[in-house]
């Protein structure tokens, strides 16, 4: 193979690997706009994400958490070792927060799920701020 067409060969595998990247970015996008529309009349309801890279494998889990009673509503997880992996629901990460992590399955999606109450634990501490004072006002310089 002459080097024009290995250039070209690896500028194609470079294009089909941004498409399929895109499909996966467009997928996310709509996995977590079903949810929020689904669960977001409640101010309880967190939708938090979580991601895990790996050479081989990874995985992106997006999480609805009921902040009151500390459960799991909703779960989605994408996990694979190609750009073809799609979102499925993960009925096993369903029910108590406190757990989900030992209920997921594989070591990829062990540490996407721990990225989610990472990130839910964000989310509570700032709901949880107490509001902000007014800072008094500055002496005018005279």
């Amino acid at each position: 193979m002459d080097t024009g067409r290995f250039a070209l060969f690896l500028l194609g595998a470079l294009l089909l690997s941004g498409l399929f990247s895109y499909f996966q970015q467009r997928a996310y996008i709509a996995v977590t706009r079903r949810l929020a529309q689904q669960f977001g009349g409640n101010s309880a309801h967190v939708l938090v994400s979580g991601r895990s890279k790996g050479i081989l494998r990874g995985a992106v889990v997006v999480l609805v958490l009921d902040s009151t009673d500390q459960q799991v509503l909703a779960a989605e997880a994408m996990v694979g070792r190609s750009v073809l992996a799609k979102f499925r629901v993960r009925a096993e990460l369903l029910g108590s927060s406190l757990s989900v992590v030992e209920r997921a399955t594989g070591k990829s999606m062990k540490k996407a799920v721990q990225g989610c109450l990472e990130q839910a634990e964000i989310v509570r501490r700032k709901g949880a701020r107490a509001p902000s004072r007014q800072r008094p006002a500055r002496p005018e310089p005279a």
